[in-house]
């Protein structure tokens, strides 16, 4: 896909970058959320921002840590498809089985000073290319204000 195509949704605190299928669909009483136009799922974000005082700076490690405490109450199993990184932005992200069939992609990043928890939930039996464009979004995230 060439990035003439790509779109940039502004949200306040921050952005992302989405292909141009996506749409934002947030409820004025709910988190940012970002649907495709065709989807089967949602991509919604929770973002807590950096004022003043120490950078908390968290590592990945810790990132995942604060996902899976996110999770288990949620989860069925085991998380999988676990995976860490630290550019563009620190994040930490796993998959999981929600009951009764449903799928759930969730994601921490922060870039040492604002912190989002991102989720993406559809049917189990619907994964496809979606999650996968989600994965590629919550990549393009840069947060307002300071940066590291």
């Amino acid at each position: 896909m060439s990035s003439a195509s790509l779109r940039r949704f502004s949200f306040g605190p921050f952005s992302v970058v989405t292909p141009p299928a996506w749409l934002d669909t947030t409820d004025p009483d709910g988190p940012w959320t970002l649907t495709r136009n065709d989807g089967v799922g949602a991509l919604q974000f929770t973002v807590v921002v950096y004022v003043s005082g120490p950078a908390p700076d968290p590592s990945s490690d810790q990132l995942l840590e604060m996902l899976l405490t996110f999770a288990q109450p949620h989860m069925s199993g085991s998380p999988y498809d676990v995976a860490l990184a630290t550019e563009p932005v620190r994040s930490a992200a796993a998959s999981f089985t929600l009951p009764p069939s449903d799928f759930l992609r969730a994601w921490y990043v922060s870039d040492g000073f604002s912190c989002a928890q991102v989720t993406y939930i559809c049917a189990q039996a619907a994964i496809g290319v979606e999650v996968h464009q989600a994965e590629d979004i919550v990549r393009s995230i840069r947060f307002s204000g300071r940066t590291t």
